[in-house]
């Protein structure tokens, strides 16, 4: 659960945002697979976040944007992780 303490209230509610949208669309479709692609993408955030190189490079992508009024670049984070 740290690594979900560890989100900036933002994402936190992105991550309820996203759990009500995959539990409303298998509620209404009865089909699983929302809910089985929406747990994957939670384990793998979940990984992530708990990946001090990755938590740095968001960290640091998002002071390197601070201001500029864009949004973070998830391959742009990948690639930082890679170098």
């Amino acid at each position: 659960m740290a690594a979900i303490d560890g989100l900036a209230p933002t994402e936190q509610r992105e991550l309820l945002r996203s759990t009500y949208r995959a539990t409303l669309a298998f509620q209404r479709t009865k089909n699983v697979d929302h809910l089985v692609h929406f747990a994957n993408n939670l384990f793998a955030t979940i990984r992530l976040r708990g990946n001090p190189d990755y938590v740095e490079a968001v960290r640091s992508a998002s002071k390197d944007r601070a201001g500029a009024g864009e949004s973070l670049d998830i391959n742009e984070v990948l690639n930082r992780l890679m170098e």
